[in-house]
C-alpha cells in the first residue's frame, strides 16, 4: 500500500534527522579516548606540581576571602586570577581535609582539582567556575548546618560534599540529559537513558581519584610518612555512596521526588512553629541515611542557587544558561529533534521562565532547607534574595531579554558544539577499553 503523503513527509524528516546524526557521526567526539580512558582506569599522568606557583600567588589573597559567602562571584574570581575551580577547591578542601584527618594530601589534591578542571567543557554555563560557584554555595550550607542544625554533618560527609561539588558537572557538553536520549548519544547506551549525564560526571570523577597523581582517598600500603594517608575503606566506602547519591540527585527530572522525600523526612510545614522538627523521621536514620539526604539537598540547592544570588550574579549566569539552551535548540532543529522546552529562541519568554523557575521549583527547595537549618543568616542571605529576584523577574524591565543571548556561533566551544554521536563500532571499542585508532 502506497504511504500517504504525510507519512512520505514525515519519513523523509526521520530520514534526514538520522542521516545529520550519521554525517556528524563521522566527526569523532573528543570525549572518545577520555572515556575509553575511564574503562581502563587511567588517564595521562599530570604532574599536580606544574599548580603550585598559581596556588602558592592565589589561595591566601584577599578575593578569596569571600569563598563560602553567598555573594562569592566565581567569575570574578576568575577573571582576575584564572583556574576558579583549582583556587576554590584547593582552598576549601584543605579545611575539610584537614578536619578529616587526611596528612600530606597537597600534591594529590592539586592533581585531582587540576585533572577534574581539565575535564570541564569550555560551555557557556556548564564550565569549571559554574562547577566553583556550586562549591563555595555548598560551604556556606555546610558552615550553616555545622553551626545551627540539631544533627550537624560529620567530617565525611562534609568532605564528600566537597567532592560532589567539585565533579558534579564534569564533562558536561552543554546539552540536557533529553537532548542527548533523544539523539542516542553514546552517554545514554553507557548509562542506559538513566540520568545519563550524572552518572557520566561520577564515572569520571571517581576514575580521576584512582589515577597515582590524584589518589586523594586511596590508604597506602605499606605506610610512608611522606604520602597522603588516604581514608580507611569504611570511609571511603561512605565517602563515594554520599557523592554519587548527591550527583545523580541533581538531575532535574527529580527534583520534586528528592524534595518531597526531603520535606517528609524533616516533617516540613508551611507554618512557622517548628515544633514538628523534634521527632522528624531523620533524626532517627542511620548516619549514612541522614547524611547523603542532606548532602544532596545542600548539593541540589547550591546547584541552582544562581537564581537567588545578587542580581548581576544571576543576570550573568541566567545568559549563560540560555546560551546553553538556545545552541541546543538550534541543534534540535538542525537534526529534525523536537525543540526542547526553554530552548527555542523565537518562543521563550525568559523574564516568564526565571518566574516559574523561582515560584515552583527554586524557592521550594530554599523553604525547606530553611525549615531544617532555621538560620537568620540564609533568611536574609537567600530566601530574601530569592524573593527580591523573583520581584525583579516580575516587573517591566527585567535585567535579561532574549535580544541579550548571544547566538550559536559566538556562544560555545566548537568542538563541543560539534560533538558527535559514536559509531557502532567505536561503542563496542569504548566499551572493551580499546583506543580509538
Amino acid at each position: 500500500m502506497p504511504a500517504s503523503p504525510a507519512a512520505a513527509s514525515n519519513g523523509k524528516s526521520a530520514r534526514s534527522a538520522r542521516s545529520a546524526r550519521s554525517s556528524a557521526s563521522l566527526v569523532v567526539d573528543e570525549q572518545l579516548n577520555f572515556l575509553a580512558q575511564l574503562h581502563r582506569g587511567c588517564f595521562n599522568d599530570t604532574s599536580a606540581e606544574q599548580s603550585e606557583d598559581l596556588l602558592h600567588e592565589v589561595v591566601d589573597k584577599r578575593e578569596a576571602a569571600n569563598l563560602g559567602r553567598w555573594k562569592f562571584d566565581a567569575y570574578e574570581l576568575e577573571r582576575q586570577h584564572g583556574y576558579a575551580l583549582l583556587h576554590a577547591g584547593f582552598r576549601i578542601g584543605t579545611e575539610l581535609l584537614d578536619e578529616a584527618g587526611v596528612t600530606n594530601f597537597n600534591l594529590p589534591l592539586r592533581g585531582f582539582l587540576q585533572e577534574v578542571q581539565k575535564q570541564y567543557h569550555n560551555v557557556p554555563y556548564h564550565n569549571h567556575v559554574h562547577a566553583a560557584d556550586v562549591l563555595s554555595s555548598c560551604a556556606y550550607f555546610l558552615r550553616e548546618d555545622r553551626r545551627v542544625s540539631r544533627i550537624p554533618l560529620g567530617s565525611i560527609p562534609r568532605l564528600s560534599a566537597f567532592v560532589a561539588a567539585v565533579i558534579h558537572d564534569v564533562g558536561h557538553f552543554g546539552r540536557t540529559n533529553r537532548f542527548h536520549i533523544a539523539s542516542h548519544d553514546p552517554v545514554v547506551v553507557l548509562y542506559n537513558d538513566q540520568s545519563p549525564l550524572e552518572n557520566m560526571h561520577c564515572t569520571i570523577g571517581f576514575s580521576i581519584l584512582r589515577q597515582p597523581h590524584s589518589a586523594l582517598f586511596k590508604k597506602p600500603f605499606p605506610m610512608s610518612e611522606d604520602e597522603c594517608s588516604g581514608l580507611e575503606d569504611s570511609d571511603f566506602t561512605l565517602l563515594r555512596r554520599i557523592v554519587i547519591e548527591s550527583v545523580l540527585a541533581t538531575d532535574m527530572s527529580k527534583h520534586f521526588e528528592t524534595l518531597s522525600r526531603f520535606k517528609a523526612a524533616i516533617n516540613y510545614s508551611e507554618s512557622s512553629n517548628h515544633d514538628t522538627k523534634q521527632d522528624a523521621p531523620i533524626c532517627s536514620e542511620s548516619v549514612a541515611d541522614r547524611s547523603a539526604r542532606l548532602v544532596s539537598i545542600y548539593l541540589k540547592a547550591a546547584d541552582i542557587g544562581h537564581a537567588g544570588k545578587p542580581l548581576e550574579i544571576t543576570r550573568r549566569m541566567t545568559i549563560r544558561i540560555h546560551m546553553e539552551f538556545f545552541a541546543q535548540g538550534e541543534e534540535e532543529r538542525e537534526l529534525g529533534l523536537p525543540i526542547s522546552p526553554l530552548c527555542d529562541r523565537n518562543e521563550v519568554d525568559i523574564a516568564g521562565s526565571q518566574v516559574g523557575f523561582l515560584h515552583h521549583l527554586v524557592l521550594p527547595l530554599y523553604k525547606a532547607v530553611h525549615f531544617f537549618i532555621t538560620s537568620d543568616e540564609l533568611l536574609g542571605d537567600c530566601l530574601n534574595r530569592l524573593e527580591a529576584n523573583l520581584s525583579h523577574w516580575q516587573s517591566p524591565n527585567p535585567c535579561v531579554t532574549t535580544g541579550d543571548i548571544p547566538h550559536k556561533h559566538t556562544s560555545c566551544d566548537s568542538a563541543v558544539a560539534s560533538r558527535a554521536v559514536f559509531p557502532q563500532e567505536q561503542i563496542v571499542k569504548l566499551i572493551n577499553g580499546f583506543d580509538h585508532q
